[in-house]
């Protein structure tokens, strides 16, 4: 068996519910690094959208 550590974190492929833009980040990033704004749990708008359908 291999009790060598887990990794402390994974990618995460993040994608906007309005345009399906994308952008990867680890689970220990912030998603505003990556240009985008969490609305929900797993529910994402880019920057852009996000200003258009004035949510930020």
């Amino acid at each position: 068996m291999d009790s060598s550590p887990r990794p402390s974190a994974s990618v995460l492929v993040l994608r906007c519910m309005r345009c399906a833009r994308s952008a990867e980040t680890t689970t220990t990033d912030d998603a505003s690094t990556a240009g985008m704004v969490r609305i929900s749990h797993n529910l994402y708008y880019c920057e852009r959208c996000a200003k258009i359908v004035g949510y930020k």
